[in-house]
């Protein structure tokens, strides 16, 4: 084993403590099991119960396997004479802009409903939110399954959306082609093919993509076949570089980088940056990475990751400070090559050391 290939070696498990000291603080979970400190307390699970005459459905125990974006998301559902009175989002890692976007659409169609017509309505995934808003469907299912009345056990299986179903299939297809193509194809046009893909597949169509919110979420819940994609953007990340590949999903697989490439094609004429400055930016870079980590370590700022540049994809949900910032670096773009990429990008100063 050469020191080269040991130093990378080192620097993965590195990378994989980092996050999962991130999860625990942030989660109390790795890899979908529970991990009890006794600093937290004990959170009211009880799965059904009936208090001054409204059912309450709690699905904090029955859903941990049905994960949204960054996590489970149970919910409590109160039933009061039959019908659905109000329903409440339980302690949950989904980035606050999509959650409240995906609940503001889904739930109302939900309360005012009998039992009956509840389970037979059908409420599809939110457009932006996909996953968000499978999981509150799905948690919904778990919740009317546990009601009195209902002729059946508890659902064996979570629906899926066909549509967010051949969202994971093309976007699949997309990462599938970055991880293998650029290894026997050398030409611009494919390049620019790729990059446009990453961009309105692996971008808008699918928001399948490496932050820190959806690393953080696959080490506190671990990967099902629901995220394929998202585990063979991992591969790319985190085990290409063992072989010679550095930096390897930064380079062809990144939608936002991507989106950056093909703007700054605008213009062929670039800043002319020296190596010191270049050098400095790089720190920048590096400093502001391990301020980030420390905030998460010791909790003071955990909501950072609802603010990662990359949520912007999903434009509708997004914060518009987010979208801003997306904003500006993509008009950086023009004059300086892939700027968020090489000086800002918390997630590529990890990788850069893989």
């Amino acid at each position: 084993m050469t020191k080269t290939l040991i130093q990378r070696i080192l620097a993965l498990l590195t990378a994989l403590l980092v996050i999962a000291a991130i999860s625990l603080r942030r989660d109390g979970r790795l890899l979908g099991h529970d991990i009890h400190f006794a600093s937290k307390g004990a959170s009211d699970t009880t799965r059904l119960e009936i208090r001054n005459g409204t059912i309450i459905v709690n699905t904090s125990e029955l859903s941990k396997d049905i994960l949204g974006y960054a996590g489970p998301l149970p919910l409590k559902v109160f039933v009061t004479e039959g019908r659905i009175d109000s329903i409440a989002v339980l302690e949950n890692s989904e980035t606050p802009g999509f959650l409240r976007h995906a609940t503001k659409v889904l739930l109302p169609q939900y309360i005012g409903k009998t039992v009956d017509e509840a389970r037979a309505a059908e409420v599809d995934a939110v457009s932006g939110c996909t996953f968000s808003s499978s999981a509150l469907i799905a948690n919904m299912d778990l919740a009317l399954a546990q009601i009195p009345g209902n002729s059946s056990d508890l659902l064996k299986g979570t629906k899926h959306d066909p549509a967010a179903i051949a969202k994971l299939i093309i976007a699949f297809i997309v990462a599938l082609m970055a991880a293998i193509l650029p290894l026997f194809v050398k030409n611009k046009t494919y390049r620019m093919v790729q990059m446009v893909l990453n961009v309105a597949v692996l971008g808008f169509y699918s928001a399948t993509f490496l932050s820190y919110s959806s690393l953080v979420g696959a080490m506190s819940n671990g990967l099902g076949i629901m995220n394929l994609t998202l585990a063979l953007l991992l591969v790319l990340a985190f085990i290409y570089p063992l072989f010679g590949k550095k930096n390897y999903y930064c380079t062809w697989a990144c939608p936002y980088g991507s989106a950056q490439e093909l703007v700054g094609k605008c213009s062929n004429k670039k800043l002319n940056m020296s190596p010191k400055v270049i050098k400095g930016l790089k720190w920048v870079q590096y400093i502001l990475w391990a301020v980030l980590m420390v905030l998460s370590w010791s909790g003071i700022f955990l909501d950072w990751m609802n603010y990662e540049i990359f949520s912007a994809f999903i434009w509708d949900s997004a914060q518009w400070i987010v979208i801003a910032f997306a904003a500006v670096f993509l008009v950086l773009s023009i004059f300086v090559n892939r700027p968020f990429c090489r000086f800002v990008c918390p997630v590529g100063a990890m990788l850069k050391k893989l």
